[in-house]
C-alpha cells in the first residue's frame, strides 16, 4: 500500500525549485538544458566502461563500484563540458529571446518543459537509488511512496538499465564484496591490511543477522535456529583471523578444516557448514548469501539447528561475516 513519506516531500521540493528558477528562462534555453541532459546521459553511458577499465586494471577497483564511479565521473564531467559550451553559444544569444518570455504562452511551455526535465532527473535519481544496494528501508520507502514509487514505476527501464549495464546481472562484488562458502576451494588475497585497525565485534549486526536467517526459514516452513555459544566464539574467531591475516577463505583449502575448528571448540555434532562474506552491512549480506544456491543451501538445510554468526566489523572497510552450523 502506498502512503506519503519524506520521499514525496524531497522529490516534489526538487521538482518546485528547479521549476520555480525557470520561469524566466525562454523556451529556446529551456529547449537547450533538456537536450544537453539527454546528449550528456548518452554519452556517460558511451565513455564510463573506458575509465572503469582503469580503475579496475591499475587501482584494483571491484567492476561494480568501477562502473558506478566511473559513471557518475563522466555525467558530471560532461555535464560541466555542456554547461561551458552553452554559455559560449546559446547564452549568446539570450538576450534575443528574452522578450519573448513575457508571453504567457512562452511562459507556460517554459514551465511545462522545466518540469519535465525536473520529473526526469528525479526519477533517474531514484532509479538510482533502487537499482544500487542501499539499505533495504531506503528501497523500501522509495518503492512505497505515493509519488516517488510512481515515478520509479513509470521509470521502472531505467533501473533495468542501471543495475543491467553498471552492476551486471551478478552482482556480488557490490552486493556482497566476497561471498564464499566452504566448498570453494579458493583462498582471495585482500590487500586490506589497513583494515587492521578499529576493528570490533559487531553484537547487534549478528543479532540482526539471525534474525534474518530465521524469518526466511519461517517463510520456508523451517524451524528457528539457536545461536550456540561455542559455535558463535569459533565464528567470531574466523572473522577476526581472516582480517589478521589478510586474507579471505577457510584456514585451509580443505573442507575438513572447517569440521577442525568446529570440534576443537567442543562443539558436538555430526554435519556442519559455513558461509562466509565481505560486504558492508547485514542486511547485504544475508542478500548475497540468499542469491547464492550453495549458501541458500546451507541456511535453509533442514538438518542444521544450531548457528554461530561471527561479524567483525572494519568501519568503511565493511564487516566480515562467518556463520557456522550444526546438526
Amino acid at each position: 500500500m502506498y502512503g506519503f513519506n519524506w520521499i514525496d516531500i524531497v522529490a516534489v521540493l526538487l521538482i518546485a525549485v528547479y521549476v520555480a528558477t525557470s520561469t524566466t528562462k525562454s523556451l529556446i534555453i529551456r529547449l537547450s538544458e533538456i537536450i544537453g541532459f539527454i546528449v550528456t546521459l548518452l554519452l556517460a553511458f558511451f565513455v564510463y566502461p573506458f575509465l572503469s577499465n582503469i580503475l579496475i586494471t591499475y587501482f584494483d577497483v571491484f567492476r561494480s563500484p568501477a562502473n558506478i564511479a566511473s559513471f557518475v565521473f563522466s555525467f558530471m564531467l560532461f555535464q560541466v563540458g555542456y554547461y561551458a559550451f552553452f554559455r559560449l553559444t546559446v547564452r549568446r544569444y539570450e538576450d534575443r529571446f528574452k522578450g519573448y518570455s513575457r508571453y504567457w504562452m512562452n511562459r507556460t511551455l517554459c514551465i511545462l518543459q522545466a518540469f519535465v526535465l525536473a520529473v526526469a532527473m528525479v526519477s533517474l535519481l531514484l532509479s538510482i537509488l533502487v537499482a544500487l544496494p542501499f539499505s533495504d528501508s531506503l528501497q523500501t520507502d522509495i518503492v512505497d511512496s505515493n509519488i516517488g514509487g510512481q515515478l520509479f514505476r513509470y521509470s521502472g527501464f531505467l533501473a533495468m538499465n542501471i543495475e543491467t549495464r553498471l552492476i551486471g546481472h551478478s552482482p556480488d562484488d557490490l552486493l556482497a564484496f566476497l561471498a564464499i562458502s566452504s566448498t570453494d576451494p579458493s583462498i582471495k588475497k585482500l590487500s586490506l591490511s589497513e583494515a587492521s585497525v578499529d576493528r570490533e565485534i559487531d553484537i547487534s549486526a549478528e543479532k540482526t543477522m539471525l534474525d534474518l536467517i530465521n524469518e526466511t526459514r519461517k517463510e520456508n516452513d523451517l524451524d528457528p535456529l539457536e545461536m550456540d555459544r561455542l559455535l558463535r566464539k569459533v565464528a567470531r574467531s574466523n572473522s577476526s583471523n581472516m582480517w589478521d591475516k589478510d586474507y579471505y577463505a577457510t584456514d585451509s583449502s580443505k573442507r575438513v578444516e572447517v569440521a577442525k575448528r568446529i570440534a576443537n571448540a567442543g562443539v558436538i555434532f555430526d554435519d556442519y557448514g559455513e558461509n562466509l562474506a565481505l560486504a558492508p552491512e547485514e542486511n547485504i549480506a544475508h542478500r548475497g548469501f540468499m542469491n547464492d544456491p550453495n549458501k541458500r543451501k546451507a541456511i535453509l538445510d533442514p538438518d542444521f539447528k544450531r548457528i554461530g554468526i561471527g561479524i567483525v566489523s572494519a568501519g568503511m572497510y565493511g564487516s566480515m561475516f562467518t556463520q557456522e552450523f550444526a546438526d
